[in-house]
């Protein structure tokens, strides 16, 4: 679901400022690699954060991390399936995640998180659904002179979840239902009409 390199360490700094992190935040970063993004939230903004990863051995790289940043206490790294987990808790969730993995994970997200949250995604944004909940998008780059102009793609994407979200999502997806059902109903109704023409 997720590309095999971490993002760089100048996203993870631009996360912690688009974000807003503040020490009152639980910070869930889904596709960890090697904890980065849990790791400075805790020690740069004294937040408790979450790494959820499914690789074994970045797991291992995610907790070494952890020990050697000196931040055992604020941070979690929890091997497993990302569609296993709750978020309910969360105050931030970071995605670095391919489409194909957004999709799920944000209707997931959708469900569980609380109002207020925020959801910050870097290159690939969130589906549709999630449009009414898009504040911003920041264009990221490390600031080094010389290097390849990567604007057009390195960005990131803040969402805020508002009040009812998951519920809207739900109704949603019924009006959707329902919108079908009432074009089949005048489909059959349009080809039993036709049927009793002369």
């Amino acid at each position: 679901l997720a590309p095999v390199m971490a993002c760089p360490h100048y996203v993870v700094q631009a996360l912690l400022e688009v974000a807003e992190v503040t020490s009152r935040d639980t910070v869930v970063d889904i596709g960890c690699n090697d904890g980065r993004v849990p790791v400075a939230a805790a020690k740069e903004r004294g937040a408790r954060g979450v790494g959820v990863e499914i690789s074994p051995k970045s797991c291992d790289k995610a907790r070494a991390a952890v020990a050697e940043a000196g931040v055992g206490g604020l941070v979690d790294i929890v091997e497993g399936d990302a569609m296993r987990q709750s978020y309910r808790d969360a105050d931030v969730v970071f995605l670095y995640l391919l489409p194909k993995g957004t999709r799920p994970v944000g209707d997931k997200l959708r469900r569980e998180l609380k109002p207020g949250a925020r959801v910050v995604t870097y290159i690939f944004r969130m589906r549709e659904d999630w449009d009414d909940a898009l504040q911003d998008v920041v264009s990221v780059s490390s600031g080094r002179k010389g290097g390849i102009d990567v604007s057009a793609t390195s960005k990131m994407y803040l969402y805020r979840v508002p009040e009812g979200f998951g519920r809207a999502g739900k109704r949603g997806l019924g009006a959707a239902w329902a919108a079908v059902g009432l074009s089949v109903a005048g489909l059959a109704l349009c080809l039993r009409a036709a049927m009793r023409r002369p």
